[in-house]
């Protein structure tokens, strides 16, 4: 369940997404309630709070953007052109890494790296997860 903080926090978060001039994380905190201290020192750790997550899942939904909006983004992403109608690479790999993300079979780079390679050997038993409430498989042969 979400504190009346959290849920102000989560719209601010929301409101933010389409800023001209997005607000600090920092400064979402303040607005939304929290102490300068906790804005400074423990902004990551609110953000990422179930109490957090839950309340921007539900102004998300509010703001239109549904489970069934994000998946249809996905798949446009994931067959993103340019204009000239080649394959959209950056899109469509971006598009990929959240997907493994999400269903937890791509980790985070290491902090501080300028750029990481990535070579995919062999990917782990094709599996289904939900990705934006929609189903998608992810992985490979073993």
């Amino acid at each position: 369940m979400s504190t009346p903080k959290q849920r102000r926090l989560a719209k601010s978060v929301v409101e933010n997404m389409g800023a001209v001039k997005p607000l600090s994380d920092g400064e979402l905190l303040r607005r939304a309630g929290y102490s300068e201290s906790t804005a400074l020192k423990a902004g990551a750790s609110v953000l990422s709070s179930a109490g957090v997550r839950q309340a921007m899942r539900e102004a998300l939904v509010e703001a239109g953007v549904t489970p069934e909006v994000l998946a249809a983004k996905h798949r446009e992403l994931l067959e993103a052109r340019n204009a000239d109608g080649s394959a959209a690479h950056g899109a469509q790999l971006r598009a990929l890494e959240l997907a493994y993300r999400v269903c937890g079979v791509f980790e985070e780079p290491p902090s501080g790296r300028a750029s990481i390679n990535l070579a995919i050997v062999n990917l782990p038993t094709p599996r289904e997860c939900q990705v934006a409430g929609a189903p998608i498989v992810v992985g490979g042969a073993d």
